[in-house]
């Protein structure tokens, strides 16, 4: 008996998924807009407050859903990596300027860069969901030790990664800088995603999109949480 491939079953387990989240949230998203538009029931502030913290699930289930779908064509084969010249500081900036607001506390986030205008071979769309889910995982750690700054810092450098030109970002808090810094670069770890902001999911898109485009992401060998993380990009 043949058996299908892998990476069929896994494609059309994470679309069942996505399908499964989606149906019964549609019905609780329903129920919630009942209650909220009914005038004839008084609803006191604790239930409002209440409300929308479901609300709130609400939305990132949705997020959940779309994530399980987008790796479901990644899985299969169906997304396609598009690349055009695109500017990597430009583009970096604008993901920046495109991150949601942080709710526990004000993070700064500076980019450092000796090359300004760098053009990489690239797909923009894509390359902005990677990073826009790794600053958002490590914007979470930032403040994480005594004496740490608020502020998550983007070094950007040009280099080589397997003997092409390439692109490095480290990514961190200054004391996290220090530490990737030091550490010589085939001694970095694959980066962990399983405690990072309940991101794990998104962060697994972005490993996708980076191995996809030749590159990857790392994190200090020593360190599963609070290390920061090293990004390696081609430029072609």
């Amino acid at each position: 008996m043949n058996t299908p491939p892998l990476d069929s079953e896994l494609s059309r387990l994470l679309s069942l998924a996505s399908h499964e989240i989606r149906n019964p949230l549609s019905t609780v998203l329903g129920y919630i807009g009942f209650v909220t538009r009914d005038k004839r029931t008084e609803i006191s502030e604790q239930h409002r407050q209440w409300l929308q913290l479901a609300l709130n699930s609400c939305a990132r289930l949705q997020e959940v859903a779309v994530q399980l779908s987008d790796y479901s064509r990644m899985v299969s084969g169906e997304t396609k990596i598009v690349r055009k010249p695109t500017d990597v500081g430009m583009l970096l900036n604008e993901v920046i300027d495109a991150l949601p607001p942080f709710p526990e506390r004000a993070v700064t986030i500076e980019v450092k860069t000796k090359d300004p205008s760098v053009i990489v071979q690239a797909d923009s769309v894509w390359l902005k969901t990677a990073f826009t889910s790794i600053l958002t995982a490590l914007r979470l750690e930032v403040g994480a030790e005594a004496g740490a700054t608020e502020k998550l810092c983007v070094d950007h450098s040009t280099g080589e990664y397997q003997g092409k030109p390439a692109s490095w970002f480290l990514v961190g808090d200054v004391r996290q800088l220090d530490r990737l810094r030091q550490q010589p670069k085939n001694e970095l770890a694959w980066f962990n995603d399983k405690d990072r902001g309940n991101l794990g999911l998104t962060l697994w898109i972005a490993k996708w999109v980076l191995n996809a485009h030749g590159g990857g992401i790392w994190a200090p060998a020593e360190a599963s949480k609070g290390g920061g993380g090293v990004v390696a990009l081609p430029h072609a």
